[in-house]
């Protein structure tokens, strides 16, 4: 993940975007995230590189933006990649950080005045994957990944993708924070499976009993100062993927997603 400050206008910041944005990446830009958005300037945000979003990444905005928003200051996404661009309208946040796909209409609404230059196969069905993790974010990281590059091995779209990797930031992140109480290793089990049509991913964890889909959905207000800072990723997951569903098997969690091959 990079974060570059473009000096386009001395009434604005602007700050683009690379890379993955995820739980891994934001804990090592967060500071410097903060740090620039605290320029007592409107935020534009230029996503035309950033190829994956996830919730933690939402909630690292969306308190950038509770900060400056009392001064009456805006932000604004520019240009994000179509599953970035979904993912973003999902969990709400276009309502707050609105979307454009131009530099100058971007500008309009943050009350700039332009004064610089423009920013400038077939599936192969019947294959999976098995892998185990410990319950730390740093062996999360690796294990997306692996996964990643199973499945651009395999030639999936970029969309099954993207719903694969956004399923397994999200769903086993809220395991590792939240679903044990003691100090010890606790095994994660991850299984992914290539249909003709689809992909099944399976993730098994001992943790406290946890069913995704009775959780409330997260508040999407409108209103800056009623919007909570977490609470998106699971929302993100059950709206973006094809089907998920829930069992408790003994001590055992077991969420199964299922994703379209596009």
């Amino acid at each position: 993940m990079e974060i570059e400050q473009l000096n386009i206008d001395d009434k604005l910041t602007c700050l683009a975007l690379a890379g993955s944005l995820d739980m891994g990446s934001v804990m090592e830009v967060k500071a410097e995230f903060a740090r620039l958005a605290s320029s007592g300037k409107p935020v534009l945000l230029d996503m035309s590189d950033l190829t994956f979003i996830a919730s933690c990444g939402m909630q690292m905005v969306l308190a950038a933006l509770k900060r400056i928003n009392p001064s009456g200051l805006k932000m604004a996404v520019l240009n994000p990649q179509p599953m970035v661009k979904t993912a973003w309208e999902i969990a709400g946040m276009a309502i707050i950080v609105p979307v454009f796909t131009n530099q100058a209409a971007a500008f309009e609404y943050l009350k700039i005045k332009p004064g610089g230059s423009d920013l400038a196969e077939t599936a192969k069905p019947g294959k999976n994957i098995s892998l185990k993790i410990g319950n730390d974010l740093n062996e999360l990281a690796g294990l997306c990944h692996e996964v990643h590059g199973f499945l651009e091995d395999e030639k999936m779209s970029a969309a099954s993708i993207y719903k694969i990797d956004l399923s397994l930031e999200e769903m086993l992140t809220n395991v590792i924070k939240y679903s044990y109480d003691d100090d010890d290793r606790h095994e994660i089990s991850v299984s992914l499976q290539i249909d003709a049509d689809r992909i099944l991913l399976e993730m098994r964890d001992d943790g406290h009993e946890f069913n995704p889909l009775e959780a409330p959905l997260a508040n999407l207000s409108d209103e800056i100062t009623d919007r909570q800072v977490g609470g998106m990723g699971i929302h993100l997951t059950r709206t973006m993927v094809d089907a998920i569903s829930y069992s408790r098997e003994g001590s055992t969690n077991v969420v199964t997603v299922s994703v379209n091959i596009n």
